[in-house]
């Protein structure tokens, strides 16, 4: 079995990787730059997914189903000899 708390405590002793170690700055300053540029999903996106999910949701409570029927018993003869009311003892 895997040593789990001499795995963890190699990694809390190990030095952090250069290129981890200032992520967040430029980060931080491409998502300011999507932002401002206006980058990514607009609300017209939003709006067309919306009325395409309503328009489904619509069509799909007009197409009428099939009636539910039970299914057949798994059982040859009607009820088997361990169902669990035979082997409680009641019935």
């Amino acid at each position: 079995m895997t040593d789990i708390d001499g795995a963890i405590e190699r990694m809390r002793v190990a030095s952090v990787h250069p290129a981890l170690a200032d992520i967040e700055g430029p980060l931080l300053a491409r998502l300011r730059a999507q932002q401002a540029t206006g980058a990514g999903l607009s609300t017209r996106s939003f709006v067309a997914a919306g009325l395409a999910a309503l328009s489904l949701g619509i069509a799909g409570s007009l197409v009428p189903g099939a009636p539910a029927q039970a299914a057949a018993s798994p059982a040859p003869f009607g009820t088997t000899a361990l169902a669990p009311s035979t082997l409680l003892g009641g019935g």
